[in-house]
């Protein structure tokens, strides 16, 4: 088992088109406001989870590295990767969060199992590690069903076009384990077939792409499998609204 993360600076005019129009605000434009929220998160996540190894993938080493070592945790169990080729050319697609997508296939084998996750996270606890690696699957926490979506959001018409289906459970996945031999192609096909559908004939935003696809293919990935769940935001807050919350809840761990 190991965790890994993926930080850069995303194109924010590209993630505003998504209806995330707070996005300015929530993700800052500023690159250092976003390596020191990330740093934050991962410094909690190695306060509590130190024994599992942590890859850390990124376009910029340099600055992640500095923003680590900010903390007082160990980081002997880290490894930074320097990606930058790949998020260039991954960020080139006109959908801002294609390169999560093609993150998540450049970095998962069937072999092993991955933790993906998310860079605004504040670990309160430790992480289970005595799971079964083929069945079960860590996500935040279970959101709502499908079907119980507001439709203007484009969800819904977005699994009826691509799955046909709707009953089914959305997960918010912050944190994501990804288990031996998970079906990384087809998750992969359902997620750019969902981004192909044009929501623009429902949306009350104006947008043409329902935001979370790649959420939503996990989620329909889990319930077409069966997957056991293993929820974890009893002791992980996810500040996916206020990213910047995260240097705040970290401060107990900076260095004196």
């Amino acid at each position: 088992m190991k965790v890994a993360s993926l930080v850069f600076d995303f194109d924010i005019d590209k993630v505003k088109e998504t209806g995330r129009f707070w996005a300015d605000k929530v993700y800052s434009r500023n690159v250092s406001d976003i390596f020191a929220y990330s740093s934050a998160s991962y410094a909690t996540f190695l306060k509590h989870n130190s024994n599992i190894p942590l890859e850390l993938y990124t376009n910029n080493v340099e600055l992640l590295k500095k923003c680590m070592e900010e903390y007082d945790v160990d980081l002997s169990n880290v490894s930074y990767i320097d990606i930058a080729d790949k998020i260039s050319e991954w960020t080139k697609h006109w959908f801002a969060f294609n390169p999560i997508l093609e993150w998540q296939m450049y970095i998962k084998t069937l072999d092993e199992y991955i933790i993906r996750m998310d860079n605004d996270l504040i670990w309160n606890g430790a992480l289970p590690t005595n799971i079964n690696e083929e069945r079960d699957m860590f996500v935040w926490k279970f959101e709502r069903y499908v079907s119980q979506g507001n439709p203007k959001m484009g969800e819904i018409l977005v699994c009826e076009t691509v799955l046909n289906e709707t009953n089914f459970k959305e997960f918010n996945i912050g944190t994501l384990g990804l288990p031996k031999n998970y079906p990384m192609d087809e998750f992969r096909d359902i997620t750019n077939q969902m981004i192909a559908v044009d929501i623009f004939p429902v949306s009350d935003l104006g947008v043409h792409v329902w935001h979370v696809c790649e959420q939503t293919a996990h989620s329909w990935m889990i319930h077409k499998y069966n997957y056991n769940i293993i929820e974890t935001h009893s002791y992980v807050e996810h500040w996916y609204d206020d990213k910047l919350k995260c240097i705040e809840r970290a401060q107990y761990l900076k260095k004196k």
